[in-house]
């Protein structure tokens, strides 16, 4: 007896992005690690939207906090949080930001961490600026197929 294989119909994104549901379910399936460093770089730049939640790179970080008290940035790391090994913030890691205690988290992912932490604000930040941001490509295509099929 012979089973008949079914191959599964391939979804093309046009398929489902015919209403604003299939458009933030085809993004939330597009969203890498990547992919939300550029989004949060793009929503930072734009409109200081995750300045809480922002990384900046290791060099930028030291750069600014040149003339700090040593004392005060060493109580800064020890109380803070280091997100790969859940440690003490490690000052050897590659991104930093501040809690809300003012202490230090570091990370050498930080779009692993945008990707748990921030994937439905970076969503509603993309449809909240469907028409007056320019995503990248892949999230553009989305929009786009969205906007086309809306103003049919």
């Amino acid at each position: 007896m012979a089973i008949k294989i079914r191959k599964r119909k391939k979804i093309k994104s046009a398929d489902r992005i015919k209403d604003i549901q299939g458009l933030e379910a085809a993004i939330k399936d597009a969203l890498t690690a990547d992919l939300c460093i550029d989004l949060v770089d793009l929503a930072y730049s734009e409109d200081n939207y995750f300045d809480d939640d922002v990384f900046v790179d290791a060099d930028t970080f030291w750069d600014v906090h040149d003339n700090d008290d040593v004392k005060d940035i060493i109580f800064k790391f020890f109380n803070g949080e280091d997100l790969d090994s859940k440690g003490p913030a490690n000052p050897n890691r590659t991104y930093f930001r501040f809690d809300g205690y003012d202490n230090i988290e570091s990370t050498d992912y930080p779009g692993d961490i945008y990707l748990n932490e921030l994937d439905t604000e970076i969503v509603d930040y993309i449809l909240d600026h469907l028409e007056d941001r320019e995503f990248p490509e892949q999230i553009q295509n989305f929009v786009n197929e969205y906007l086309e099929y809306t103003e049919e």
